[in-house]
């Protein structure tokens, strides 16, 4: 028979589980909260730790809440929901201190309180979801290819939800993206493992009728795996590009760009950015990691010398329209980061924006090589930020500003925007 055992929940994890112990056994416990006590069953259990399900709630956090999704714990998109939105936004404060104290072995630092989302809510401007066998879409359970229906994604923008709901899928469709604009306008991209059939370019004639849909695309993906991207895309109606206005830059958005699915948040964490830099104009900057050039053009429109590197040649295709159509000139150069910045001029500020996996150290010592007044890093992971922070550290930048920010409510993900100077914290 399974162990039942009484925990108290002390810290709640990365993946967003209650953390407590039991005889020296650390156990981590689905939904359960910070300042629970709670009856569990061990359901796995290893030398170091173990994993429980959660049984009954003997002593309730007063954070808790009921979430409004009927399907939290089973779909895998959020994980702490069930958590007030305001003590959400603490617990992410926390988890950036956490990471920088024992990853990074950072000392002293400026911290500020994680700034809550315009929307805790329908804040997503893009969704993928794969189609189960029943056609019915849905979301991945949690570290799992088990696909969850969902009839209503509580964190999607309103008017993607309202077109699936019109949407009656048809065979061969793996997976449907969506992503839309302020405006309400769609781009719908149906995924499939070979060219679309007569039907499916049936239904994307049909879907391209519905209020707001502005154009239908087909993705090409053959893989086996649960990734979602597609390999090529393929106009069927319409048109491929969304525009978006993001403060005073206008963009065109394609399907496969990486672009920030909370844009309300975005713009708030672009402005703390270029309020760190304190440029002026004429100032040399390289845009790191430039995606397809918003941040870029948001400093040229200003009157700043940017320089953008990134890996992803669409995206840099991307950058150059989107410089062209707000009137910015700005040097796009396609290429690894690690390889290029070595062969830029002198740099007043480098924006350093990698992806989850952080930097290389051979891009942490290149941007140190420029000797620049000033590094500002935006990072969407506080365990890898914290380890180049190090980095910096010991070679001297030692005054460290971090600001988090809720990019996405209801999960335990946080992005946060850091000033890194030379010298000796003030902190």
């Amino acid at each position: 028979m399974a162990q039942e055992v009484i925990v108290y929940i002390r810290d709640v994890t990365v993946w967003g589980e209650g953390v407590g112990s039991h005889e020296g056994l650390t156990i981590f416990v689905e939904k359960a909260l910070p300042g629970e006590k709670v009856l569990v069953r061990i359901i796995e259990k290893k030398p170091s730790y173990a994993k429980a399900k959660l049984l009954e709630i003997l002593e309730k956090s007063e954070a808790r809440v009921d979430p409004i999704c009927p399907l939290f714990g089973k779909c895998g998109g959020c994980q702490i929901m069930h958590l007030k939105y305001q003590e959400q936004i603490e617990l992410k404060t926390k988890r950036v201190k956490d990471a920088f104290e024992r990853i990074g072995k950072l000392k002293n630092f400026g911290l500020y309180p994680c700034k809550p989302s315009p929307n805790p809510l329908y804040y997503r401007n893009k969704m993928q979801m794969p189609v189960d066998n029943n056609l019915k879409l849905g979301l991945y359970a949690k570290r799992s290819h088990q696909i969850v229906p969902v009839e209503t994604c509580y964190i999607q923008s309103e008017s993607t939800d309202q077109i699936l709901k019109k949407i009656t899928l048809v065979e061969g469709i793996r997976h449907v993206l969506v992503r839309s604009n302020r405006k309400g306008e769609i781009l719908i991209v149906l995924v499939t493992r070979e060219k679309p059939t007569l039907l499916i370019k049936k239904l994307a004639e049909e879907i391209s009728f519905l209020k707001g849909v502005k154009g239908v695309l087909h993705g090409l993906n053959a893989r086996d795996d649960n990734v979602l991207y597609s390999d090529a895309y393929t106009l069927l109606f319409g048109e491929r590009h969304l525009e978006e206005r993001v403060l005073d830059v206008c963009v065109k958005i394609s399907p496969a760009s990486f672009f920030q699915v909370n844009i309300e948040q975005a713009e708030h964490l672009y402005e703390k950015a270029f309020e760190l830099a304190d440029l002026k104009p004429g100032d040399k900057v390289l845009d790191a990691y430039s995606g397809i050039g918003v941040f870029s053009s948001y400093l040229a429109k200003r009157g700043i010398e940017v320089t953008g590197i990134e890996v992803v040649e669409p995206a840099v295709e991307d950058a150059k329209m989107n410089a062209k159509m707000n009137g910015v000139e700005i040097d796009f150069r396609l290429g690894r980061v690690e390889d290029l910045i070595s062969s830029l001029d002198h740099l007043d500020v480098i924006f350093l924006n990698p992806p989850r996996k952080g930097c290389e150290e051979s891009v942490l010592q290149a941007a140190i090589n420029k000797k620049p007044k000033k590094i500002i890093y935006t990072s969407c992971d506080p365990a890898t930020l914290a380890r180049d922070l190090s980095f910096f550290a010991n070679q001297g930048y030692l005054k460290i500003e971090a600001y988090p920010f809720d990019m996405f409510p209801q999960t335990m993900h946080v992005e946060t925007v850091v000033k890194i100077e030379k010298g000796v914290s003030e902190s």
